[in-house]
């Protein structure tokens, strides 16, 4: 769980946990290639040992690469860490996390626009009213072009082949074998996407662990605060289209003042 960079899916996963990042574009199916560098390491080593020991008399290429002996996908990435996201929250969340991966390239751009650059700029300007600090649509600026660069490898696939790894990993025996472990098939996927997002956490956000229930907490009311806020807007707008109607002023009326003391309980507690 080790991570000290925002390198590939650790990017991903802190714009996801902190609510920023919200579409992109993603073929489900296409191979994310990550791997632990538990792993890389351990090759390192024992191609080290086999060309000592053999000498061969051409250059010796290893792939060590995950898609030719376990694929894993970007859809996959996306199901192991979300409930992580979740269960080991940020302690600074602009939106609760959500949103999701897009294959159209045009509802991938209406998304940026609706989801990213509209609530920055309305975030910005209610700031800059209020004599804030503004930043939040330069971020989302900084964040599509990371996002956009990462774009050219979560919607293309390359093949590799991984011959000589697999040959050295059969080449390996007893205590060796077990020590210098190469088999990218006994990692347990959902154990290691855990420690993933627990390290990005740690390491790259710099948040202890003893914050996580107070940042579990601040996510719940987010999560409410924004319910609310949907709640009240859609509401907002059935009573633009009844204005004229007394029953539906009641009920829009009545809806207001029951999220009102909904969100008063939940700051109380």
């Amino acid at each position: 769980g080790w991570v000290d960079n925002l390198n590939g899916p650790s990017g991903f996963i802190v714009a996801t946990s902190k609510g920023i990042l919200r579409t992109m574009m993603v073929y489900p199916g296409v191979a994310a290639d990550v791997i632990p560098v538990d792993i890389v390491v351990n090759v390192m080593i024992c191609a080290a040992w086999q060309l000592e020991i053999q000498r061969p008399a051409n250059v010796m290429v290893y792939n060590c690469t995950s898609s030719p002996i376990k694929k894993i996908t970007w859809s996959e990435i996306e199901k192991l860490a979300h409930p992580f996201i979740l269960m080991y929250p940020s302690m600074e969340v602009f939106r609760y996390p959500g949103g999701s991966f897009k294959t159209n390239r045009f509802l991938n751009r209406l998304c940026e626009i609706t989801n990213h650059e509209l609530p920055a700029r309305v975030v910005d300007f209610l700031a800059k009213l209020l004599g804030y600090k503004t930043g939040l649509v330069q971020l989302y600026q900084r964040v599509h072009r990371a996002v956009h660069i990462l774009e050219y490898f979560t919607t293309h696939e390359w093949t590799f082949q991984a011959n000589n790894m697999l040959a050295l990993m059969r080449k390996l025996e007893g205590t060796d074998k077990k020590v210098f472990d190469l088999d990218m098939c006994q990692i347990d996927l959902h154990d290691y996407m855990k420690k993933y997002v627990l390290g990005v956490r740690r390491f790259v956000l710099k948040e202890d662990d003893s914050t996580l229930t107070e940042a579990r907490r601040k996510l719940r009311l987010r999560y409410y605060v924004e319910f609310m806020f949907q709640i009240l807007l859609l509401s907002g707008v059935i009573r633009i289209l009844v204005t004229h109607s007394k029953l539906a002023r009641r009920f829009w009326w009545s809806l207001v003042l029951f999220l009102v003391q909904l969100h008063h309980a939940i700051v109380s507690k």
